[in-house]
């Protein structure tokens, strides 16, 4: 529909769009002629609907799967904790290997996917569960041990549980190791930060167990699963359920991260291939074929709407220019490409100082000429591939991909504030304006568009403070503190 749309004259593009009653005779017309095609294409995007309701079916399965991988490997966690907390809670009780059994198989309650459980005070194993199966690892030493080490001292450093997985056994199997560091108090409401370090509680889960318990298996109903987690070593997908024949263009994938440490990927592909055909198609096709002319006009119509609808959606009604929600679509985009080419972006957060009293004084309709006008001299400071969103009344953002050095961004903010700050005029009425900037750089401030925008927006609000320095002085000093 919309491509139809396009072999329209601009005139008559622009005029249908804003007085789609005027011209309904005309259009009908025309897209009369283009009957055929326009049925096409809207057959292509019920197919695409059609196929992006399967994908979502996919990815609900995949939601499932995930909450139950995440309570049950919850689960094993909360056992080791069971054992840090009786450790703090006796400091002057020696836990000998009696006792650790008795204390761990209240915890365990017979739970299948646990394998082993230890204990090593100071990084040395002195108990384990059950005794007879695991008693070799008993006086292992972690900070000896080079495949078990890294995920302990991760535990200490981050004085939080560690997951990690799956690691090669010496029978050949595969496991998932969660380490609950212990930090015992030496005085009362001691912050976890002085505490000092005790040891280290192991349990270890089957993973082939922890995939079955979770009701998954390489073939799920109409679906080919697998998990996948990234082997760092080998730079290289290490699958843990199903193999690479299903990293399939069409599949789709969750990622999956435990307590920030287990980054695994949650993989599905319809064993058909996706639903493409359906009920709606083929309505799409007889009805359109029999009424051309009645449903080439419905077509127009529901474009105009559509374009109305994606323009106030994606843009301020008032400036045209780009809205939050679009600007933060584009820095995340960014975001990705980042991830695969390592080109940084900067954002340029700018507010309008005193703006309240230019409205009480001038009106309104003063503010709103001045608002749009500085989004015009926004934009006649950058380029085209650069983004000017108004994202507050009186706040704007300037998103520059790229990335600048030093030099280039103190020159750019000045410049920008340089060209926001000349007077503004409205017929007889003429008064300067003043805006305030702060500058952020993606990766080298934040690493998330969230971050990234409260870090600009900090540094606006730390410029505003020195509005009484020159607009350029202060900008410069502000970019120097922050580097």
């Amino acid at each position: 529909m919309l491509s139809a749309l396009t072999y329209l004259p601009p005139r008559l593009r622009s005029l249908s769009i804003s007085n789609a009653q005027f011209y309904a005779a005309g259009v009908a017309s025309i897209l009369f002629v283009l009957g055929t095609a326009v049925i096409a294409h809207v057959s292509d995007l019920v197919r695409d609907v059609t196929a992006a309701r399967h994908k979502q079916q996919a990815v609900a399965s995949l939601t499932e799967a995930h909450a139950r991988l995440e309570g049950l490997i919850g689960e094993a966690v909360a056992t080791g904790r069971g054992v840090r907390s009786h450790v703090i809670a006796y400091p002057e009780t020696y836990l000998d290997q009696d006792r650790f059994t008795s204390i761990v198989t209240d915890l365990v309650h017979g739970n299948p996917l646990i394998k082993q459980v230890g204990i090593a005070p100071n990084n040395i194993v002195s108990a384990v569960y059950p005794f007879e199966a695991s008693y070799k690892s008993i006086g292992m030493n972690y900070r000896l041990a080079g495949d078990q080490w890294s995920s302990v001292r991760e535990a200490m450093i981050r004085r939080s549980e560690v997951v990690s997985g799956p690691h090669e056994t010496g029978q050949g199997g595969h496991v998932v190791m969660a380490r609950v560091p212990i930090f015992q108090p030496t005085q009362p409401n001691q912050p976890l930060v002085e505490q000092r370090y005790w040891g280290m509680v192991t349990v270890v889960l089957d993973e082939a167990s922890l995939v079955s318990a979770a009701k998954l298996s390489d073939r799920n109903g109409e679906y080919r699963m697998a998990i996948v987690a990234q082997r760092t070593e080998a730079n290289r997908p290490s699958f843990i359920l199903g193999d690479e024949t299903i990293l399939l263009d069409q599949a789709v994938s969750l990622p999956m991260d435990i307590f920030d440490t287990l980054h695994w990927r949650l993989v599905a592909a319809p064993i058909n291939g996706w639903r493409t055909e359906g009920g709606e198609v083929w309505l799409t096709l007889i009805v359109g074929s029999a009424l051309t002319l009645v449903f080439s006009m419905m077509s127009f119509f529901l474009v105009q709407e559509i374009l109305k609808t994606r323009t106030m959606a994606l843009h301020d009604p008032m400036t045209g220019l780009a809205n939050r929600r679009l600007l933060e679509d584009r820095m995340s985009q960014l975001v990705t490409m980042y991830d695969r080419h390592g080109t940084g972006f900067d954002i340029f957060y700018l507010d309008l100082n005193d703006f309240k009293p230019i409205n009480d004084t001038y009106g309104h309709a003063v503010g709103d000429q001045l608002l749009i006008e500085v989004g015009e001299r926004l934009k006649g400071q950058t380029r085209e591939m650069d983004t000017v969103a108004r994202v507050g009344g009186d706040e704007f953002i300037v998103l520059a991909p790229g990335g600048m050095s030093f030099e280039h961004r103190m020159a750019f903010v000045e410049r920008l504030a340089a060209r926001t700050n000349s007077p503004f005029k409205s017929g007889a009425v003429e008064f300067g304006v003043r805006v305030s900037i702060g500058s952020a750089n993606f990766p080298g401030d934040a690493a998330s568009v969230e971050d990234l925008l409260r870090v600009a927006d900090a540094r606006m609000y730390s410029h505003k403070a020195k509005g009484r320095r020159s607009t350029a002085t202060a900008i410069s000093q502000s970019l120097v503190q922050t580097g």
